[in-house]
């Protein structure tokens, strides 16, 4: 498939399904403007960092995402393997196995169909589906409004306001990246072109040629450097950009 329609389709798919997802967000507002005149919210800490205890919202996060358990089929696999571990070895194994095996088939044939263009539809799945602390944010606000008003009071109000900023905040954020999907749709074709000239650029300007300079030196050292710059290239940046992205959020 041509990386313009996969572009194109996956951008409209991110900005409808955000526009789905946008349905309450008036009444999240409203429930968290009720909920700021009717109770006594000065002196609270809005930052996040005070843990509130003593509210519905912390019990619901308690119950449902603290100390979820298992349904009965979950309950019931999990007391089998508990008693015979031999079993649950085996059965684990031939389930990796297996799923493996499927995974790299079904790989394999998608890639032959759409080319490229299943990176992308991967990208904007992840994209709609977000971070799982939205949807925990989403589903406490959900809860919340099902909820009657009286029984909810100020420290409430701090998790209902932490839950709508966030879900506010990924709205914002999938919306810009629904659009960003869709104009740079017609150019699209050139990404990988693009891609692959940096990626070349940044492992000749910052790895080969400096190693074959160090190499000159001593090969020891040369090659000292290659491993340096693989770790640094490989994980030291990568996890310091996602550290950065979790902090932003």
């Amino acid at each position: 498939m041509d990386l313009v329609w996969a572009f194109l389709l996956s951008g409209f798919a991110i900005s409808l399904y955000t526009l789905w997802r946008s349905r309450n967000k008036t009444a999240y507002d409203e429930l968290e403007l009720r909920l700021s005149i009717e109770n006594n919210i000065r002196g609270l800490d809005l930052s996040g960092n005070t843990e509130y205890t003593r509210c519905f919202s912390h019990e619901w996060l308690m119950t449902n995402v603290v100390r979820k358990t298992h349904g009965q089929a979950g309950s019931l696999i999990q007391d089998t393997f508990m008693d015979n571990t031999f079993l649950a070895t085996m059965c684990i194994g031939l389930a990796v196995g297996m799923f493996t095996l499927l995974i790299g088939i079904f790989y394999v044939y998608i890639v032959q169909t759409l080319g490229m263009a299943i990176v992308v539809f991967i990208i904007a799945l992840f994209i709609i589906l977000g971070p799982g602390k939205v949807k925990t944010s989403e589903q406490l606000l959900q809860a919340a409004m099902e909820e009657d008003i009286l029984i909810l009071d100020a420290e409430d109000y701090i998790y209902i306001k932490m839950s709508n900023d966030e879900y506010k905040k990924w709205l914002k954020t999938s919306t810009i990246l629904g659009l960003l999907f869709i104009l740079i749709s017609p150019v699209s074709n050139y990404i990988p072109y693009v891609a692959a000239y940096f990626i070349g650029y940044i492992i000749g300007a910052f790895v080969i040629e400096p190693a074959q300079s160090l190499m000159l030196i001593s090969p020891f050292v040369g090659i000292g450097y290659v491993v340096a710059m693989a770790i640094l290239f490989g994980y030291l940046v990568p996890k310091t950009i996602l550290v950065l992205l979790r902090k932003r959020r």
